[in-house]
């Protein structure tokens, strides 16, 4: 095996425990500190963990909804909304995802969660970082990882929402809330269900620990497919005085 490539493995082929895996990518990050996060190659420090030819693949939304953050097909001059905004109650009042679901980014986040590369979600945050800087993005006061519950924590090592938020406030001088609203049962997983399904998968699933001293919060995620999740964390937010909800996330999934 190369040398490399044992640091990266994922548990299913080394028999390891989520937070093992993670210890192994973190010792890899160290031994290989200029290194393509997402295709290996030897990098320079100032790429910052990925190569000029990965970034250069990365796909920016086009023309999303100016709610749910959707790809729309039909080019307009004035941001539009998509169809299922129209017919649906959305606590959340944007999405901001500006990365499409594709190479490299889709291969960033599933290496972060199913082969345990905690080390990707410092490089998702600082490019996620660099677009809202760029875009000019109003900030929230707080930001709120979205909550996972115990059986994937135990599984993955860490929660990669609340990483990725951590190092988003620190470059953006936010706090972070990881406490105020949790996931109050184990539900299906999301990506196996369709569209009303995983709407109806998450119903009274969140609920508020704390109270939220906010008016304005966004709710970071490290993907968005209907939005689904990030709908029913911003209902617990906004019937809890929220005034404000954005939503945060590094890559939104795209229509082929």
């Amino acid at each position: 095996m190369d040398a490399k490539k044992f640091f990266y493995s994922d548990s299913s082929d080394t028999g390891n425990t989520g937070i093992f895996d993670s210890f192994l990518n973190q010792i890899g990050r160290i031994i290989y500190p200029n290194c393509c996060h997402n295709c290996h190659k030897d990098t320079t420090q100032e790429d910052k963990g990925l190569c000029q030819e990965c970034r250069y693949k990365i796909r920016l939304i086009e023309n999303p909804c100016k709610i749910c953050g959707e790809e729309l097909k039909d080019i307009c001059s004035k941001p539009s909304v998509c169809g299922k905004c129209q017919t649906n109650i959305r606590y959340f009042d944007s999405v901001f995802a500006p990365f499409c679901y594709s190479d490299p980014i889709d291969k960033l986040i599933q290496d972060m969660k199913f082969s345990k590369n905690i080390s990707n979600c410092n490089l998702l945050a600082e490019l996620l970082y660099e677009q809202i800087v760029l875009q000019g993005i109003k900030l929230p006061e707080c930001l709120i990882p979205t909550p996972i519950n115990p059986k994937q924590y135990m599984n993955r090592g860490f929660n990669q929402s609340l990483e990725i938020a951590n190092r988003l406030g620190k470059l953006l001088s936010i706090p972070v809330k990881s406490d105020v609203i949790i996931k109050t049962c184990n539900t299906e997983r999301q990506s196996k269900l369709s569209f009303t399904q995983r709407q109806n998968n998450l119903k009274g699933s969140f609920a508020q620990n704390k109270p939220i001293e906010y008016q304005h919060i966004a709710i970071i995620d490290d993907v968005v497919t209907t939005a689904a999740t990030a709908n029913e964390i911003a209902k617990v937010a906004k019937c809890n005085g929220v005034n404000k909800v954005q939503v945060w996330a590094c890559s939104r999934s795209i229509k082929l």
